[in-house]
């Protein structure tokens, strides 16, 4: 790869229904995601769903039952843990196991696009 570009995406949550954290990246390009973190901001617990999404189809990678009120998921991805995203239908997804009481969480993804040699 060449050419690295980082990027960066703030999500809030839409309870039970997948909302995309990281987009696929552009035609050429391959997309490494280096960070993830997802914090309750709910008065209630919560289990945060991250699914990668290829053509359409979602498929459940990691999970966090019982995310406590204020508390961070903070090695959902890591640099040691990345996850690569290479062609335009494939990205990131999270959803709720359960709604939420008040507040919805967010997640916050950090990625390096690399430009396919």
């Amino acid at each position: 790869m060449k050419n690295l570009t980082p990027g960066s995406k703030r999500t809030t949550f839409d309870g039970t229904n997948p909302v995309t954290i990281v987009p696929a990246p552009a035609a050429g390009w391959t997309r490494t995601v280096v960070a993830l973190r997802v914090t309750n901001l709910d008065s209630a617990v919560v289990t945060p769903i991250l699914s990668k999404n290829i053509g359409g189809v979602l498929t459940e990678v990691e999970s966090r039952a019982g995310l406590a009120v204020g508390a961070p998921w903070k090695d959902a991805i890591t640099l040691l843990q990345r996850m690569i995203l290479q062609d335009t239908t494939e990205s990131l997804s999270m959803a709720l196991a359960g709604a939420i009481a008040t507040v919805q969480p967010v997640a916050i993804a950090e990625w390096f696009d690399g430009e396919n040699d």
